[in-house]
């Protein structure tokens, strides 16, 4: 903004002086079509960014899709983990595996195994899972619904 008022006053102060080369007047010229045309470049692009944010919320699963699917509620901002031993859960049917905003992140079939080392209420965290008999650690904070579960 200041490089433009100092174009303006440089240019204004330039014209009004009749020494004025024909270079430097087509110069500033140039530069201020130059600055209108990024100007207008970053609109484009901002509205293009605007675009993907507001589509990628949209392929987000919502909350209320969680609730519908599965028995898990938004997990409270107070939460609080109980430690146990390391344990090996089963699920007893199909659930939707949530981060702590209730966001469904996966979607695991019943008889998938996992594991856990802590607990709240009606949720269980999960450290890690199985896939073809390999056990993979859960790096994500994952939480799923202890109605859903057994412990193996």
């Amino acid at each position: 903004m200041i490089k433009i008022l100092a174009i303006i006053f440089i240019s204004t102060y330039l014209y009004s002086n009749t020494n004025v080369p024909t270079q430097i007047e087509k110069l500033i010229i140039k530069q201020q079509k130059d600055i209108a045309n990024l100007e207008y470049e970053i609109t484009q692009l901002k509205k293009q960014m605007l675009m993907l944010y507001e589509r990628h919320n949209k392929m987000q699963p919502k909350l209320s899709i969680v609730r519908q699917s599965s028995s898990l509620k938004q997990i409270p901002s107070d939460f609080k983990l109980k430690r146990f031993k390391p344990s090996t859960f089963k699920l007893i049917q199909d659930e939707n595996i949530v981060n702590l905003s209730g966001v469904a992140k996966r979607h695991f079939k019943k008889g998938d195994a996992f594991t856990s080392t802590s607990a709240r209420d009606e949720f269980i965290k999960i450290s890690g899972r199985f896939e073809n008999g390999k056990w993979i650690s859960v790096k994500k904070d994952l939480y799923v619904s202890i109605k859903a579960c057994k412990k193996r």
